[in-house]
């Protein structure tokens, strides 16, 4: 691994050569507000083999591991994207305005994977070099591990060692939940009279009130209004920005990455990748593909025991050991405007437009006189 930086008058470009997969990612949502990254995968595969892999007592299974998948996705090149291992290797690059180079680091410097670490250590030496002032406390860190301690220690279960956790097949509306749930219509409608209303000089308690007392109907007029003559991709009313949502998905790392990368906005996601199982992707399940998906279960189901094994004692090596079609768990924020975005989307995952489709269904119950103005790709 290594570490070069750039600048210019407005910002710092830092280039990161053989980071893993998982840890770009991670980076990648860590500095979401902050600072953008970008990977690539090179034309070389190679998998993340630091030292504290190396010294690790199941350095050998996790090996054997690794070199399978790696057999299996080049045997099978046309599964390749979904059985690609969250250890590869890929370069990567933040651009990061010079104002915001110490928030950058600190949240950096709060992931708890050793690999990330040892990279802000390097990007922090690296700075320091090219006489690029920045601040730094360990304060937040510190902060964060007492925060991670108490609550693993008052809320957290033991795992039961005899439970795999398998869940190759999920129903479609177990992959998707409404969180933090809240009144949109009101919301919207609230924003609208508040922007409008400026010559009354009202405020957002008053506006709330009014709406409050609104019939569904009178709601109805203000939507259509805003919404009914709206062509594709046509801009809102930026009134609509006062609402969001937040979601929390299960789905298959590859459609993770895929989905993140059309919509980048914050995302949460947790780390541990292989233990919820893996999903299948939609090509292996054609009649004439049952031997490779014998195989393919083999193989994944071998990896999954084995992350539920070595899950409390060597967690750091269990983050490398996820594929594209293990599953995750992970939470993402969209306000109305963003949403609109997401639910006309045409995409041609068939696992995605599953989510869209139940999240729209979930959301009607939630916003029923806006979701009317939605045009939802069927």
């Amino acid at each position: 691994m290594s570490v070069n930086i750039e600048k210019n008058d407005e910002n710092i470009i830092i280039h990161i050569d053989k980071i893993s997969l998982i840890s770009s990612i991670i980076l990648q949502n860590t500095l979401a507000w902050v600072a953008k990254l970008e990977w690539q995968l090179g034309d070389k595969k190679e998998f993340y083999m630091a030292e504290d892999i190396l010294l690790s007592e199941s350095f050998e299974e996790y090996k054997n591991i690794t070199q399978e998948v790696l057999d299996f996705s080049f045997k099978h090149e046309e599964f390749q994207d979904i059985v690609f291992p969250v250890s590869l290797l890929v370069s990567a690059k933040i651009l990061v305005h010079k104002d915001s180079i110490t928030s950058c680091i600190t949240l950096a410097s709060m992931v708890e994977i050793h690999e990330v670490r040892n990279i802000i250590s390097d990007i922090k030496n690296t700075l320091t070099q090219e006489n690029i002032s920045f601040l730094f406390s360990d304060t937040p860190l510190i902060n964060q591990v007492k925060l991670k301690k108490f609550i693993v220690e008052n809320y957290g279960q033991d795992a039961d060692e005899d439970e795999i956790w398998l869940f190759q097949w999920i129903e479609a509306h177990e992959k998707i939940a409404i969180i933090f749930e809240g009144d949109f219509d009101n919301q919207i409608v609230t924003s609208l009279l508040f922007k409008n209303l400026s010559i009354n000089a009202l405020s957002v308690d008053e506006c709330i009130d009014m709406v409050e007392d609104m019939d569904n109907s009178d709601k109805d007029v203000l939507f259509k209004l805003s919404l009914w003559e709206r062509k594709k991709w046509d801009i809102l009313p930026y009134e609509f920005w006062h609402a969001s949502l937040s979601i929390e998905l299960r789905l298959d790392f590859a459609h993770y990455i895929t989905l993140k990368n059309i919509f980048p906005y914050f995302w949460v996601l947790q780390d541990s990748l292989p233990l919820l199982g893996y999903d299948y992707p939609d090509t292996l399940l054609k009649e004439e593909n049952e031997k490779i998906k014998a195989s393919f279960d083999e193989l994944l189901t071998q990896i999954t025991v084995f992350a539920q094994k070595i899950s409390h004692q060597e967690k750091h090596l269990m983050v490398y050991l996820g594929t594209g079609a293990h599953l995750v768990r992970t939470t993402f924020e969209l306000n109305p405007i963003e949403l609109v975005r997401f639910f006309e989307y045409d995409f041609k995952e068939n696992i995605l437009k599953e989510i869209q489709m139940e999240l729209y269904k979930e959301f009607k119950k939630l916003s029923p006189i806006f979701a009317r103005y939605i045009r939802v790709q069927i």
